[in-house]
C-alpha cells in the first residue's frame, strides 16, 4: 500500500509529505518576543521539532511583511574549538542561509561573508557582515541561529559577545543595523552550555545578549487530544482509523513525545494491515509498535543508548532507576540538566535539581534521605500528573501534582532505554523449561524464586569490587574535587573519614541500582520465554522501582526496594494501592540486603500474607 502521506521521524516535517500539526502552537510567546524586539533561547530535546518550528516562523514572518527571518544553521560547527575559525564558518553558515531562503531580497545579499577569508578579527567581521545585511533589507531582520549548542564552549562564549555588542548598539539606537530579535535554538539553553565547561560565571563566559529579562521559550510535548488529532489525519486522508485505547496507549507509551509519537503511530499502522486488523489500529498493534521502536538501533533512540555510556548520566540515572531519596554525591546539577535536556527525564526536580552538598555534615554517614528539596513522605508519587505504565499502573495519581524535587523518565519507551542502557549482561539462555514456565514454577513466584537462585549464586560477579568500583570511579574523583573545593583544603585534604563517607554513598546507590536492573533483565529474559510483557515504573524520592509483569492477560504487580531505605509495612502498603488499581489479586514485594557481612543464604526469604482478600509475597534477596 502507497502512503500518500507518512509521519515522519526524519528531518523537517512539511504538510505536503507529512502528518503533523501546527508547529507554531507550541511556543506562541516566540511572536510577542520578537514583537518586542527581544532576544530569547528556544530549548527542547531531539525529536521535539525545533527546525521544523523555525522553518515554520520564519515563513510566516516573511509571508506577513513587517519583518524579514533568516533561520541559520550552526550545528556544523560543532567540533570547531577555534574561536576564529568558528566565526568564519558562522559567516559562511549565514551565507549559506541567505543563498537558500525563498525570499528573494534576503537571497539577493549572499556572498557577504567572501571577504572574511583575511580578516584578522572574524568576530568583529561578523557583526559586519550582519550590519551589511540588515542595512541592505528595507525591512528589519529577525535571526534564528538554529543549532546553537553545537558551538564548543570558547567559540560559543566569543560568538554571544559580539551579538550582545550588536545588541547594545540596537537597544541605544534602534535604527542601528542590527537584527530586531536573535534566538538560539537548541537541545540546551546557550547559558547552561557555558555554566557546565565554567562553572564559575564571570568575565567572557557568562556574556551574551541576555538579562534575566530574556527568556528560555521550551517547546512542549503534544497533549492527548493532539495526538488524537494527529492520528486522525490519517483516518482522514486513507480511511485507516485509530481506535480511542489506541490513541490512549500511544500516549502511556510516549508522553507526547513528537518523535514517539510519530514512530508509534507508523509502526503500528504497519502493524495493523500486517496482522489483519482491517483499518483500525488497535492497542494491541500500538504495544507491538512500542517494542518494535524500542528495540530500534539507529536515529534518536541509538543517539540516547550512546550518551548514556557517559558516566556522569549513568550517576544520574541510576539515582533514578532505583528511587533513591536523593542524588547522591558526584553527581552535579549540570548532569541533571543536561538528562533533561536530551529528553530523558522530567520532573520538578529535573527542571531545579537539589544536590546534597559534597562534604557529608557527619563524616561517618552520608546524610539521611529528608534533605530539603527532597520528597517528604517516603514513597511519595513522583509521576507527572496521571502518568500511567503502558499496562496500566500509575506512577502518579491522576489529578496530583507531582512533589517539588522529582525526577522521573520523561516517558515508558525511555525508561525501557534507561534500563536496557544501563542493565549489566546476564545469561541468554531461559533458566526455565520450554512451553513458558519458569523455572521455580507457575506464575511470577515461580519467576521470583528461580530469580533468588540465581542471585545467591551470581550476585557475587554484580556486585565485585573491581567491578563495581569501575561504575563509580569517575564519580567518586568528581565528589573529591567538588568536596575540596567546598572545604577548601583540596581533595586531598579532605581526611580518610570523609573520603570513606563520600565513597559510601556512592558505593550503596550503585549497589542498589544494579540489584534492581538485574532483576529486570532476569524479568525479561524468563518472560520473553513465557510471552509475557514487562512494563517499568521509577523515579527519584520514590525509594522504590516497580515493575507489572503481563502474561495471557494477567497482571502481576511487583515492587522492588532495598532494606532499609522503606519501612517494610509502607512497601507493603503501596504494593496494594497498586494491585487495587490494576485489580490484580496477588503482588509480589522485592527486598535487596545490601548488609555485606550477612550470609546469603540467611538474605533469602519468602513470606506471603493474605491482606484484605489480596495475597502479598515478601520475598528477601
Amino acid at each position: 500500500m502507497t502512503r500518500l502521506k507518512s509521519f515522519n521521524t526524519s528531518g523537517i516535517c512539511s504538510p505536503a509529505r507529512h502528518y503533523m500539526l501546527p508547529p507554531l502552537s507550541r511556543a506562541p510567546e516566540a511572536e510577542g518576543l520578537i514583537e518586542a524586539g527581544r532576544s530569547f533561547v528556544i530549548r527542547a530535546p531531539w525529536g521535539y521539532g525545533k527546525t521544523t518550528f523555525l522553518d515554520a516562523l520564519t515563513d510566516k514572518i516573511n509571508s506577513e511583511g513587517r519583518y524579514w527571518a533568516l533561520h541559520c544553521d550552526l550545528s556544523p560547527l560543532a567540533g570547531v574549538a577555534d574561536p576564529r575559525k568558528a566565526m568564519i564558518r558562522i559567516s559562511f553558515q549565514l551565507d549559506l542561509a541567505l543563498r537558500l531562503s525563498e525570499a528573494e531580497p534576503l537571497r539577493g545579499l549572499a556572498g557577504s561573508a567572501e571577504s572574511l577569508r583575511e580578516t584578522a578579527e572574524p568576530g568583529g567581521k561578523l557583526l559586519a557582515v550582519l550590519s551589511a545585511v540588515c542595512r541592505g533589507l528595507d525591512r528589519e531582520l529577525v535571526l534564528f541561529f538554529d543549532g546553537a549548542d553545537c558551538l564548543e564552549p570558547v567559540p560559543l562564549a566569543v560568538f554571544l559577545s559580539r551579538m550582545r555588542d550588536g545588541r547594545v548598539r540596537k537597544e541605544a539606537a534602534p535604527e542601528s543595523a542590527f537584527p530586531r530579535s536573535l534566538a538560539y535554538a537548541g537541545l540546551s539553553d546557550v547559558r547552561d552550555v557555558l555554566a557546565r565547561s565554567h562553572p564559575a560565571p564571570s568575565g567572557l563566559w557568562m556574556t551574551g545578549p541576555f538579562d534575566k529579562g530574556h527568556p528560555t521559550l521550551a517547546l512542549r510535548p503534544f497533549t492527548l487530544d493532539e495526538v488524537r488529532l494527529l492520528f486522525a489525519q490519517l483516518a482522514e486522508s486513507e480511511g485507516q482509523e485509530f481506535t480511542e485505547a489506541a490513541v490512549e496507549r500511544a500516549w502511556r507509551w510516549t508522553r507526547g513525545h513528537p518523535w514517539l509519537v510519530s514512530a508509534l503511530a507508523g509502526k503500528a499502522a504497519a502493524e495493523s494491515l500486517r496482522y489483519g486488523g482491517g483499518s483500525a489500529v488497535s492497542a494491541a498493534d500500538m504495544d507491538r509498535a512500542a517494542l518494535s521502536v524500542i528495540r530500534m538501533e539507529g536515529g534518536l533512540l541509538g543517539e540516547l543508548r550512546l550518551r548514556l555510556k557517559e558516566p556522569a548520566l549513568r550517576r544520574v540515572m541510576e539515582a533514578v532507576i532505583c528511587g533513591a531519596a536523593g542524588f547522591p554525591y558526584g553527581v552535579k546539577a549540570s548532569d541533571v540538566l543536561l538528562a533533561r535536556d536530551l529528553g530523558l527525564l522530567t520532573g520538578p526536580g529535573a527542571d531545579a535539581p537539589v544536590i546534597p552538598p559534597a562534604v557529608p555534615a557527619d563524616p561517618a554517614a552520608p546524610p539521611a534521605p529528608d534533605r530539603p528539596g527532597a520528597p517528604a513522605e517516603a514513597g511519595a508519587p513522583c509521576g507527572p500528573e496521571g502518568q500511567a505504565s503502558p499496562e496500566g499502573g500509575q506512577a502518579g495519581r491522576e489529578g496530583q501534582e507531582a512533589p517539588a524535587g522529582a525526577v522521573f523518565p520523561a516517558n515508558p519507551v525511555f525508561l525501557e532505554i534507561i534500563v536496557s542502557g544501563l542493565s549489566p549482561a546476564i545469561p541468554a539462555e531461559p533458566s526455565g523449561p520450554g512451553g513458558g514456565e519458569p523455572s521455580g514454577g507457575p506464575g511470577l513466584s515461580g519467576v521470583l524464586k528461580g530469580f533468588q537462585a540465581f542471585w545467591a549464586a551470581s550476585c557475587g560477579r554484580f556486585y565485585s569490587k573491581n567491578y563495581v568500583e569501575s561504575l563509580i570511579s569517575i564519580s567518586f574523583a568528581r565528589a573529591l574535587s567538588a568536596a575540596g573545593e567546598e572545604s577548601g583544603t583540596g581533595a586531598l585534604g579532605l581526611g580518610e573519614a570523609r573520603t570513606g563517607a563520600i565513597k559510601a554513598g556512592l558505593m550503596c546507590l550503585t549497589d542498589g541500582a544494579m540489584a534492581f536492573l538485574v532483576l529486570f533483565a532476569f524479568l525479561r529474559r524468563e518472560l520473553r520465554c513465557a510471552e509475557g510483557a514487562l512494563a517499568l515504573e521509577a523515579g527519584l524520592g520514590k525509594l522504590r522501582a516497580e515493575a507489572s509483569a503481563t502474561v495471557q492477560g494477567r497482571a502481576w504487580p511487583l515492587a522492588m526496594t532495598l532494606k532499609g531505605a522503606l519501612d517494610p509495612e509502607a512497601g507493603v502498603a503501596l504494593l496494594l494501592e497498586s494491585m487495587s488499581g490494576s485489580g490484580a489479586p496477588e503482588g509480589w514485594l522485592a527486598v535487596f540486603d545490601q548488609n555485606p557481612d550477612r550470609p546469603m543464604e540467611e538474605k533469602m526469604t519468602w513470606e506471603t500474607r493474605p491482606i484484605a482478600g489480596k495475597t502479598v509475597h515478601i520475598v528477601g534477596c
